[in-house]
């Protein structure tokens, strides 16, 4: 008669059964630890990014002032422009009648001069 009892278990499978929670826990910790590590590099970089974006933002308002500014400048240049050309045309009329009113002295100077 062979006695069947049961297999007493192996020194693997016993370490086994009884260091899986311990495995399975530092597992989790070690993926727990790594997460951790994950976010906190991208929390930098969103932060990093954010920075950015503001810079980028007051650049273009400045931008966009400093454009508006040029647009004004540009408009007051063509002004000026149209102003100057306007006063020489009346500097040009004045000269020629300067010149006119000179001659007709002159003339009338000569003509007196032959009455005396």
């Amino acid at each position: 008669m062979t006695c069947s009892s049961p297999r007493a278990p192996s020194s693997f499978s016993f370490l086994f059964m009884h260091s899986w929670p311990l495995l399975l826990s530092q597992s989790l910790m070690d993926r727990s630890r790594e997460k951790s590590l994950f976010l906190r590099r991208e929390r930098d970089v969103w932060d990093c990014l954010t920075k950015e974006r503001r810079s980028h933002e007051k650049l273009v308002e400045k931008f966009t002032s400093m454009n508006q500014e040029l647009v004004g400048l540009w408009s007051r240049k063509a002004k000026a422009r149209q102003l100057a050309l306007q006063a020489e045309e009346k500097l040009k009329v004045s000269a020629e009648k300067a010149q006119a009113d000179a001659a007709e002295a002159e003339r009338l100077l000569k003509e007196r001069d032959a009455q005396l």
